[in-house]
């Protein structure tokens, strides 16, 4: 798959891609492969990709609901990426126990402070 730097790079870039439904399965397919590589490090980036990828699912899909006039079917497939994700977590965590528990004791998860806030990857125009 290449040294962990274009592992990386590859990851940043499709998690940066998922900006509609069909590109978030696509994404998510792919990083199911992602988080059985042997490097621990990668692993931990694809999870925190993972979490990424569920917070762009709720603005595409809110996006979209405005789009189509259809806000509460969109929310529901929004819901529904988060809880697969949660599922392939979980699945991946009861798989893998001690490789699994050595991730998440050694993750550090994103915090985002008032005084610290991250600009969005992208925004969508009104």
């Amino acid at each position: 798959m290449g040294p962990s730097f274009t592992r990386q790079i590859k990851l940043d870039i499709l998690t940066m891609s998922a900006l509609d439904p069909d590109s978030i399965s696509a994404v998510l397919q792919e990083f199911r492969a992602y988080i059985r590589h042997h490097d621990k490090a990668f692993v931990q980036s694809t999870i925190r990709a993972v979490g990424k990828i569920v917070e762009l699912a709720q603005l595409v899909h809110d996006k979209r609901g405005k789009e189509l006039n259809s806000i509460e079917i969109e929310q529901k497939k929004a819901a529904t990426v988060a809880l697969n994700c949660l599922y392939g977590v979980k699945t991946f965590v009861a798989s893998r126990s001690k490789q699994a528990l050595h991730i998440i004791e050694n993750w550090q998860p994103c915090r985002i402070s008032s005084a610290n806030k991250f600009p969005a990857p992208f925004e969508f125009p009104d």
